[in-house]
This record gives structure tokens, C-alpha cells and sequence, in this order.
């Protein structure tokens, strides 16, 4: 086995603005899930191939599918938005959030994109989670949003909590606000609460 961190394959995307690019995952059938630069959704995905005596693995774009339109479309387009983070929704869906506070479901059964806007003056710089049954748990840098996903995949907000975004970015984030990932938790069925931390100026709170 190797543990040398050796590079086994690669594939070249239309690159991006976004420092450190898109938060992404990896799907049930073991698919990167992310967005390029062009504000297409790819899936991309990871094959080992035999060429004669030797075997070799291979990355190809199993699809492609283009949210520049629902990403843009609200702040007049030419790529004024973009997609920050991904993350997997119920039967087979995926949710997307953008910078400024854009959040989408896109359904690959029925092509569908949904958004719904969270704020006009607020922004989202961190990956969010995601529940099976069609929570998401979102940060701006102003607020706390918990959304619901709906029987038509509309993204439909349950609640909003505003929290101390301090007076400054700290060093490490990325903007002001907080710079977590907003978590779920709890001892049945790992969905009970929630949990963030703050950026308040006097020291840096956990938020359940």
C-alpha cells in the first residue's frame, strides 16, 4: 500500500474566483460532487483501468449540469454570484448555497433548480450540513438559518437567529462572522440540535 500521498490521477476544470474553491462531497456512488468555475455542477468520478499489464486510474465528468442561470439570474447576471458550498439532499437531490446568501436545491430526476434568497445584505463564506430528511443548516455572516427542504424541493426557511458577528473578520476566517460549519447533533437520530460558534469581539462563543 502506498502512503506517499502520490498523485494517482487528475482532470482540468474552468477555474474559479473563490479562495480555496468549493466545498464539495462525495456522493452514494462514490462521486466528487462540486462546481467548477463556470457555475456547473459535476460529478465527477474515479475509475481504475486496465491497459495491458498495467492498471491506472482515470477521473471523467459523469455529468454536468449548468446553475449559472439560478445563481446569477437574482443579481443580473455575468457572473455576479457564485456557488460556495454543496451538500447532499433527500432522494438523490443537492442542496447549493452562494456568496451572497443564494440557496438552491437542484433534483437530477427532473433537472428542477429552486432557490429561495436568504438576505440582501448578507453573504455566506463557510460549507453548511445537510440532514436525510431534508434539513439544512445555514451561516451567513450575520445569521443563523435552518431551511426545509419541500415536497416540490422549494427551499423553505424554518427559522432565523442572528447572532454577534463581532466587529471585525479574525485572523483565519473569512469574512466577519462566524467561520464554522454549522453542525447537527443529538442522541436519537443525530438531528436533535444544532451548533455554531459566534464572532463575538470579547471571546468566541459556542452556540447550541
Amino acid at each position: 500500500k502506498q502512503r506517499n500521498g502520490e498523485e494517482k490521477a487528475s482532470i482540468k476544470l474552468e477555474a474559479g474566483s473563490l479562495l480555496g474553491g468549493v466545498y464539495a462531497f462525495i456522493d452514494n456512488q462514490d462521486r466528487l460532487v462540486m462546481v467548477d468555475g463556470k457555475q456547473n455542477l459535476l460529478r465527477i468520478k474515479a475509475e481504475k483501468k486496465q491497459f495491458w499489464f498495467r492498471s491506472k486510474w482515470e477521473l471523467s465528468i459523469d455529468e454536468s449540469v449548468s446553475l449559472a442561470s439560478a445563481v446569477t439570474d437574482h443579481c443580473g447576471g455575468n457572473a455576479c454570484d457564485a456557488v460556495v458550498a454543496l451538500s447532499a439532499g433527500k432522494d438523490g437531490t443537492t442542496w447549493f448555497v452562494t456568496q451572497q446568501s443564494l440557496v438552491g436545491v437542484y433534483d437530477p430526476a427532473t433537472g428542477s433548480i429552486t432557490t429561495t434568497k436568504l438576505a440582501v445584505d448578507e453573504r455566506i463564506d463557510n460549507s453548511f450540513s445537510t440532514t436525510v430528511d431534508g434539513l439544512a443548516a445555514i451561516a451567513t455572516n450575520r445569521a443563523f438559518y435552518v431551511l426545509q427542504q419541500s415536497a416540490g424541493d422549494q427551499p423553505q426557511l424554518l427559522w432565523r437567529k442572528a447572532y454577534d458577528a463581532g466587529s471585525a473578520r479574525k485572523p483565519g476566517n473569512l469574512s466577519n462572522g462566524t467561520g464554522a460549519t454549522p453542525t447537527f447533533f443529538g442522541p436519537v437520530n443525530g438531528t436533535e440540535f444544532v451548533m455554531i460558534t459566534d464572532n463575538a469581539d470579547d471571546g468566541i462563543s459556542l452556540i447550541i
